[in-house]
């Protein structure tokens, strides 16, 4: 790939509820370039794990709100996200 995997990166900000986590990004740092970057969700529940794929298209110079790092709700639910892919377009 023609992609320099340090410009995209992947930031927390509080997410406004301490049950909540943090809310998670990933940013495009290119500001001439828009990527297509895909993202690892790894979630568990209790005793119940997975993990799954999502494709996402980031305008340049922009970021994509990821959802935060635990639900909330009962039974809570955590959730991890990384880079796993990213191509400049």
């Amino acid at each position: 790939l023609n992609t320099d995997w340090r410009q995209i990166k992947m930031v927390t900000a509080y997410a406004g509820r301490p049950s909540s986590g943090r809310r998670a990004y990933v940013v495009n740092a290119y500001n001439n370039a828009r990527v297509k970057a895909t993202v690892r969700v790894r979630w568990s529940s209790g005793i119940k794990s997975g993990q799954f794929d999502k494709v996402y298209i980031i305008a340049a110079g922009s970021e994509r709100s990821l959802g935060c790092t635990r639900s909330g709700n009962i039974p809570v639910t955590s959730y991890s996200f990384s880079v796993v892919g990213c191509e400049k377009l």
